[in-house]
């Protein structure tokens, strides 16, 4: 019963991939069916079972799962040799083998009675994935390696090796110019001027995203396996990149971060354990480190003779952790190198480690080429749209289950404490906190409602201290992420704004919108997290039991969208952004207009106002220019430069900054940061040139926005040089991507000071100066809006202007947020490597001109509404809440659709007329619909049928109105099959509701665009649903036997030999008995619903996979299908599909239980086509019928592939 040396075996042949034969077993004995028996050998399994048995009925199951790809990871040496230090405290240890016993002798020495005795332990190899290298054997010395196990000696451990055993064509002697490529591909820097020792951050100024994108292209360049103990902190400088890489150069001394020690090419001469990596990495790989330079310099845009290999990629050179990863990518690419789940990109700071990581891979697969984007990664620019922040209708919320434990910060009007009294009154558990959250060890699933916002007096200019309300729900997150995982489950924001979230304006304090805004962001890196955010009509504070009840209603719902607004009497709405077109642009920006534009001169602010000056609707408008930058007239000699000539001008900037340094060196983050300087005033000058050839006045203020006394200086001078201010445009701004755990309240801070604050001081002063303003605008962003991970900070900001706005809309001024999607080429996305984290995420790169056009539609429009302008949202809209022009979703569908696990077949909604038509659209591709590859013929995926009817319903459910439920379907055609001959299709289903029946009906279609999108689309399915209100239309006859053979069985292995569904589409538990009844003879099964599935994850949504709610139980549809489909296959030996059914009767409700299936074949026609008739049965009652169920013959199936378990050949009797 307990370990034996059966575990052993198999734990190791698992690792191994080697596995020993059954002892004397030489002939085959039949009875054993299809049991595989070893006969020993190579096999690549990754399961086991070990079966241990003991006295009497007692037994132990052990189910084992192969993790590594290899045991090299377990048996090698150093690993080996470390445990035995790290266990016994030593110094040293030898190992030997005796008595066929693994002996560590530690501390051996002459005192020792008997000596080291046994034999000299030499494991030998395994294999692995990736053909490697080799060292040459160790010798006794060898193994007897003295480690220290204290801090200092585990850094010294990491210092990178010098190897030159790379080869371009064999090995990976290219390491160190791959590495320097990449960099300057990812920073602009000549690979040239890069040095390795460089500090990346420091030197460079490669922020931590920008060297996670190098470090990922370096991985992929040089097939690099994932490391998860990898750090960029520990990697400053290139020179420890390439360290890192060339560390690869044997894999059995890669056993883990404690056990890197130094494995160069023949004997060791000395029992120390030379180092890997230190801050200063020995000389890098040049060979490699040439490779690599092109990689770098073309993500970070540095030139490759200024990347230094010893320069911190980070500190340096500026290149974040994004980017060092891209560049790592391309860099494990060029090389082929495998995936290293020890790398960490922290412990390889510089071009040069990266360069020694890649050199001592010894990967002999590398090649030359650094490898193309994919379509996918590469820069995304579709059609753009504008899109208006509107509401939509949710249905009211029944009472649900409260959770385990609700705990609710403390707000000014008592309410907390009159929810605590409320909850604990239901039998809940709740208690308001002040400080730190402290919760009993064993709580799950708890829910936090931060009611601390709610009442917040005055508004954003009188509000003492706006960041305040931001930065108290940025440390309650950080309470909530030191808590274990799963003790938190719901987090709840609470507000009173006006009821949604600061759309339709009002009085109230918009600083509190950055509360949502924050607790948003962390969602986005907490996916396990439930997040609502709710804002409630501030008419509500007078009515204590019915805001408590709303409250309550919420916390202990099942599923809904994230932001949700309470309006009078409970009324629930959501947020959405419907797709409408400017109509007419009927404002001007005259002669007598005078604008404040901050960040307007250059980027993506400076481009609207030309844009605007260049309007017809424009006639010499007044534009200032506000910014930090230093006017300085002596660059606008740059401003009429070519390229060449700036780059040159660029160059004598290095020389003079070495010949003013005092050790006559500059990195080339300082170089780099000096050089943007430059560029930000000659930036000026061409934005103040361009708009002033368009006929505009155009002049340069340098003001800090955020500085209450420069502001109103500032207001007071342009005043008295033209008269008044009209019109403000506030577009400067910063981000911070920074992921939650390392984020800081100071950098929170600062992004809400430039944002919020420069917003604040410019109005507060303008209304001093009591200037009417007729036009205001500030720029937000799609984050803001829908929420994004890693920019806690700038949600919270985009959210409070977005409040902000719609507060002071009204009368003679247009106030106005917009809310952009990442620009191309230009503004914050290109920097920090946002523009690749975009690109991944399936977010459309707004095109700089398209974008500047809409903006000057927008102001000339005075449509006071705000707007978000973006292409395809992708990831970012986790809650569908893109609308199409006038789409409005039925209540009860809109307060679902978006949830992670309901509605998964349907992705838009293109058209809904309630009670009349709609249409559903949706993307298929393996990669979201995870099913499809457990549904595919000859590698082919196919849609399965019974996924097109739960499509039908869904739509159906976006049109209708009434309440109703889907009760059945009728006139089930499954015509042209929808295959993905690529990577992803879209279908679409229309429905259209069937006038003057005497029940709700929809008629419903599944179709697809013909090759080139020409022509009439192609009809996949039809079906027509009927819809009820009561259970069913009418009660579901069983099928019963009147003879029935529980002999005769068949496990789900052997029924899924014989058909071709996988894992996720495997409803057949199995066959429990052949029967005969009045229709004809069949089987009965057990059955799996889509909860009990081998693998229920069906789709992904977020990069998780989950397990979806579905509207028409397709999976019990299925067993109906596969039940029938076994049953052709044994009486008439024909292997079939379902091409239609008269009618299936569903079930209401979620059905739970034990769910059999009993299928009978009724009939048979010439063309091939058999009936049959199925009924599901939940703990033994009726709840499903599939009623004239045609299935095709596809082919005939031999004697001896039939499944055997009718007697009944050849046809019915």
């Amino acid at each position: 019963m307990g370990v034996g040396l059966e575990d052993a075996v198999v734990i190791r042949s698992l690792a191994a991939g080697v596995f020993p034969p059954v002892a004397n077993y030489e002939v085959e004995d039949k009875q054993l069916g299809a049991l595989n028996i070893s006969r020993g050998g190579p096999r690549n399994i990754d399961l086991a079972l070990r079966h241990g048995a003991g006295f009497g009925s007692q037994i132990a199951l052990t189910f084992l799962r192969k993790i590594a790809n290899s045991d090299t990871e377990r048996f090698d040496l150093p690993r080996i040799t470390q445990w035995a230090l790290e266990s016994s405290g030593g110094k040293s240890v030898t190992l030997r083998v005796l008595r066929r016993k693994l002996v560590a002798f530690v501390d051996a020495d002459g005192d020792l009675v008997g000596g080291v005795s046994g034999e000299a332990y030499d494991p030998p190899g395994v294999r692995s994935e990736t053909p490697l290298e080799v060292r040459t054997s160790i010798s006794d010395k060898d193994r007897e390696l003295p480690v220290s196990t204290d801090e200092n000696r585990i850094k010294e451990a990491r210092k990178p090796i010098k190897s030159k055993s790379l080869q371009p064509d064999g090995g990976i002697n290219r390491a160190d110019s791959e590495v320097l490529r990449i960099v300057s591909e990812s920073t602009g820097y000549p690979e040239e001027f890069i040095e390795l020792d460089a500090d990346m951050e420091g030197e460079l100024g490669i922020d931590s995203i920008k060297q996670a994108e190098i470090m990922a292209e370096i991985r992929d360049r040089f097939s690099l396996p994932i490391d998860e103990d990898f750090q960029l902190r520990e990697h400053p400088t290139l020179g420890h990149v390439i360290g890192y890489i060339e560390s690869f150069s044997n894999p059995e001394g890669r056993g883990g971060r404690l056990e890197e020690y130094d494995q160069t090419i023949g004997q060791v001469e000395t029992n120390s354990v030379a180092p890997l990596q230190s801050d200063t990495p020995d000389a890098p790989d040049e060979d490699v480190l040439r490779a690599i330079l092109p990689i770098v310099a073309k993500h970070t845009g540095y030139p490759e003779e200024f990347l230094e290999s010893d320069a911190d990629m980070e500190g340096e050179l500026g290149i974040d952790s994004i980017k060092q990863a891209e560049i790592m990518s391309d860099i494990r690419a060029l090389y082929n190198l495998d995936l290293d789940e020890d790398f960490q990109i922290r412990e390889y700071p510089t071009l040069g480690h990266v360069a020694n990581y890649v050199a001592g891979y010894n990967d002999p697969r590398a090649v030359d080429t650094v490898p193309k984007p994919t379509e996918e990664e590469s820069e995304r620019t579709g059609t753009i749209y504008r899109h208006e922040i509107s509401d939509e209708e949710l249905c009211p919320l029944e009472m649900g289950t409260l959770p385990s434990m609700v705990l609710v910060t403390r707000d000014p009007h008592g309410l907390s404490e009159s929810l605590v009294e409320r909850i604990s009154s239901m039998g809940g558990k709740a208690k308001a906190i002040d400080g730190a959250i402290e919760i009993d060890g064993s709580t799950e699933g708890a829910c936090i409602i931060h009611m601390a916002p709610v009442g917040a007096e005055g508004d954003l200019g009188s509000d003492p201290d706006p960041m305040s309300w931001t930065l108290g729900a940025f440390d309650l997150l950080k309470d909530i992420d030191r808590l274990p995982q799963g003790a938190i489950g719901r987090v709840v924001t609470l507000s009173s704004m006006d009821g949604l979230h600061g759309l339709r304006g009002g009085e109230y304090n918009s600083s509190v919108a950055g509360v949502h805004g924050a607790v948003m962001s962390f969602g986005c890196e907490r996916p396990e997290l439930d997040i609502i955010a709710i804002d409630l009509n501030p008419d509500l504070l007078d009515d204590e039991e019915a805001l408590l009840t709303c409250i309550l209603k919420e916390i202990s719902r099942e599923d809904g969208p994230i932001e949700v607004g309470i309006g009078p009497g409970g009324v629930r709405h959501r947020l959405v952004n419907r797709r409408v077109e400017v109509k007419e642009t009927t404002g001007v920006a005259s002669n007598d207009d005078v604008w404040l534009v901050s960040g307007g001169a250059a980027g993506v602010t400076s481009e609207c106002m030309v844009e605007v000056a260049d309007s017809p609707n424009s006639t010499s408008p007044t534009f200032i220019l506000l910014g930090r930058t230093a006017f300085d007239p002596d660059l606008e000699r740059l401003s009429s430069m070519s390229a060449p000539d700036l780059e040159g001008e660029k160059l004598r900037l290095k020389t003079a900054m070495e010949s003013n340094s005092e050790d006559g060196k500059v990195t080339l983050r300082e170089w780099d940061e000096a050089w943007q300087r430059v560029i930000r005033g000659v930036d000026i000058h061409s934005t103040l040139s361009r708009l002033r050839s368009r006929g505009a006045n155009a002049e340069y203020v340098q003001v800090d926005v955020t500085s209450a006394e420069m502001v109103r200086h500032m207001v007071r001078d342009v005043i008295a040089r033209y008269g008044s201010i009209t019109g403000v445009v506030h577009g400067a701004g910063i981000e911070d991507s920074t992921p939650f755990e390392h984020k800081k309240e100071e950098t929170i801070k600062q992004v809400l000071d430039v944002k919020v604050s420069g917003w604040r001081e410019i109005y507060r002063s303008l209304m001093e100066a009591n200037q009417d303003l007729s036009f205001a605008c500030s720029f937000t962003s799609v984050s803001g809006r829908l929420g994004n991970a890693t920019q806690l900070g700038y949600c919270a900001a985009n959210r409070i202007l977005d409040a902000e706005h719609s507060r002071i809309n009204g009368g003679a001024l247009n106030s106005i947020s917009i809310s952009w999607a990442p620009w191309s080429g230009v503004g914050m996305a290109t920097r920090g490597s946002l523009e690749t984290v975009f690109n991944r995420a399936g977010v459309d790169m707004i095109p700089l001109r398209a974008g500047a056009r809409m903006f000057a539609e927008e102001a000339f429009a005075r449509m006071g509404k705000p707007v978000l302008i973006s292409g395809e949202l992708g990831a970012l809209d986790r809650g569908k809440s893109l609308r199409m022009p006038e789409v409005v979703l039925p209540p009860a569908f809109s307060s679902s659709f978006g949830s992670s696990s309901r509605h998964p077949m349907v992705d838009t909604i293109t058209l809904s007329e309630h009670g009349k038509r709609a249409t559903s659209a949706t993307n298929l591709s393996v990669e979201s619909h995870r099913y499809l590859k457990d549904h595919s013929i000859s590698g082919v995926p196919y849609l399965p049928g019974v996924m097109a009817l739960e499509m039908m319903a869904e739509t159906v459910q976006a049109c209708s109105d009434s309440g109703n439920r889907v009760s059945s379907f009728e006139d089930v055609e499954f015509g042209l099959p929808v295959k993905l001959t690529k990577s992803t299709k879209q279908i679409r289903c229309t429905v259209e509701a069937i006038q003057g029946n005497p029940v709700e009906a929809y008629r419903c279609k599944i179709v697809s665009d013909p090759l080139g999108g020409r022509g009439e689309p192609i009809v996949h399915h039809k079906a027509t649903i009927l819809m009820t209100s009561g259970i069913s239309l009418e009660p579901i006859q069983d099928i019963v036997p009147i003879d029935e053979d529980g002999s005769r069985m068949l496990g789900a292995a052997d029924i899924y030999g014989y058909m071709f569904h996988g894992p996720m589409f495997q409803p057949l538990k199995g066959v429990v008995a052949t029967i005969e009844a009045d229709m004809g003879p069949g089987i009965e099964a057990r059955v799996n619903d889509i909860p009990d599935l081998p693998d229920p994850n069906l789709f992904v949504a977020h990069g998780a996979p989950y397990t979806p709610i579905m509207t028409s139980h397709p999976m019990l549809i299925e067993s109906c299908f596969q039940a029938a489909g076994l049953t052709s296959m044994d009486i008439d030996a024909a292997e079939t599909l379902p091409v239609g059914a008269k009618r299936i009767l569903l079930p209401a409700g979620v059905p739970q239980g034990s769910f059999t299936v009993a299928s009978v074949r009724s009939g048979g026609g010439p063309d091939g086509t058999f009936l049959h008739e199925s009924v599901v049965r939940l703990n033994g009652s009726p709840v499903m019928r599939i009623e004239g169920l045609e299935m095709k013959q596809l082919r005939a199936l031999e004697e001896g592939n039939r499944p055997g378990l009718s007697e009944k050949i050849g046809g019915l009797e």
